[in-house]
Parts: structure tokens; sequence; C-alpha cells
């Protein structure tokens, strides 16, 4: 079961994604660094820019340090020679691969295909991981799960264009017996083989 996330928005913009029990755990002493009237200090100093983001680090130190932090709303790594179709900001994301969904549409079940266009436009309003994910797991194949290796796992949160101006998505893939990030043109057919990642709340 994935586990339950809670978020703290900040007045940029920025979102800073917890599981629900270590940010419970912050709030508690929060709480009690602030007093007894921890509660009234808080609803005072909410509106306040500057204590959201001194909340917010404060909220990150408490979490487990060794857990990795992935800036999913920083722009994504663009390969030579092409150009960012198009990127899903996922804000700053807690990495817990428990939350990652490997999503399948019905017509890619039982060794059958559809084609990339009507499963993107299928995944339009679905919570779909990009690939600063991808680039960031590269980086650290040890938080990468052992089950993913059978599988190409794609990030449609970003779409490319490549050098010849088609669609194309990346993915990460195990060849060889190592990551590798690779790609695929979204008018090809995608099985039983090609989930898209999508982040549970």
């Amino acid at each position: 079961m994935a586990k339950k996330i809670r978020q703290l928005a900040k007045p940029d913009g920025t979102v800073w994604s917890l599981p629900a029990g270590t940010l419970h755990q912050a709030e508690i002493q929060l709480y009690k660094a602030l007093g007894k009237d921890g509660a009234g200090v808080m609803g005072r100093l909410a509106k306040s820019g500057d204590f959201c983001r001194e909340a917010a680090q404060w909220l990150q130190k408490v979490a487990d340090p060794s857990v990795p932090w992935i800036d999913c709303d920083a722009y994504p790594f663009v390969p030579d020679g092409w150009k960012v179709c198009s990127h899903k900001k996922n804000g700053k994301i807690l990495w817990d691969p428990s939350r990652v969904t490997l999503y399948f549409s019905k017509q890619q079940k039982n060794r059958q295909s559809i084609e990339g266009n009507y499963l993107c436009e299928e995944l339009k309003s679905m919570p779909v991981l990009n690939a600063c994910i991808l680039d960031y797991l590269i980086s650290h194949p040890q938080l990468i799960p052992k089950e993913w290796q059978r599988l190409n796992n794609f990030f449609w949160g970003t779409l490319y264009y490549d050098f010849q101006d088609a669609v194309m998505v990346r993915c990460l893939s195990w060849i060889d017996g190592r990551w590798h990030p690779n790609q695929r043109w979204i008018i090809a057919d995608w099985d039983d083989r090609c989930p898209a990642l999508l982040l549970e709340d």
C-alpha cells in the first residue's frame, strides 16, 4: 500500500512533499518549540513568506536525511539536438518508490498494445513523473527498485522533440546488467513492458 503523503505549499509556489507520519511528527516538534501558544503563533505567522520558507526548511531537516529530495520543478536535462516539448512539474519530492505506480492502459494488458498518442491523451490528467526523476535515478541507480528491471519505465511528465521534431518520451531500461536512459517515439506502439510511472498521493 502506498504511503499517505502531505504537502507544504510555500508562497512562491514551491511544494514540499513528505510522508504523512513524518510531517505529523515534525509538526509536533514545531508546536513544542513554539510553546503552549504554538497554534496561535502558527496562525499569525502562516501568511508570512519568510516563516513559510523557514518552516519548509526546518521540516526538511526533521525528515530522514538519508532519503533524497528531488527537485522536479527544475528544468529537465535535454539530450543533444533535442528540445523540450512539455514539462509537467512535480514539486520537490522525497523519493520513495512505494509511492510510484507502474501504470498500464487496458489496451497494454494481455500482450496487446496502444499507440503512444492515444496513451498520451489518457495520461493527461494523471500524476505522471517527469524526467528530473529519471536523471536523478540514473545518477543514483541503487535507488531504483529491482522489479523495474524487466520493464522500460517511462516518464511521461516530460516530452521532447528530437532533432527531426518527432515527439519522444524518455525511460529507464535495464540493459547488459546496468541502468541506461532510453527513449521511444510517441507514435510507436506501447505494450505490457512499457509502464508510465505515476506518483501516488
